[in-house]
């Protein structure tokens, strides 16, 4: 199977297009071997590299929510001080 540079499944026009319209042709079983070696290898990478990009993602989520949780725990913090000071004068 292959993907595309997204990672999702690649038609045969994609990758036709990637080899300007001409799929690579192997001299020898040697060569086929190797070229089948590389492209798992770079499934291996772009897995890795899909999984670091949802980590962060999450990780950025993760962010917004906590700023957004002290940006409302600070507008109370200081509505309270307000407040006390209010009573206080």
């Amino acid at each position: 199977m292959a993907l595309d540079r997204n990672g999702d499944c690649a038609s045969s026009d994609w990758i036709r297009a990637q080899f300007n319209g001409a799929l690579p042709v192997f001299e020898t079983k040697l060569d086929l071997q190797e070229a089948l070696s590389a492209e798992r290898k770079a499934l291996e990478v772009l897995a890795l590299l899909q999984r670091e990009r949802r980590l962060r993602d999450s990780l950025q989520c993760e962010i917004r929510r906590r700023h957004a949780a002290l940006v409302i725990a600070t507008f109370f913090v200081e509505q309270h001080l307000a407040r006390r000071r209010r009573l206080a004068e």
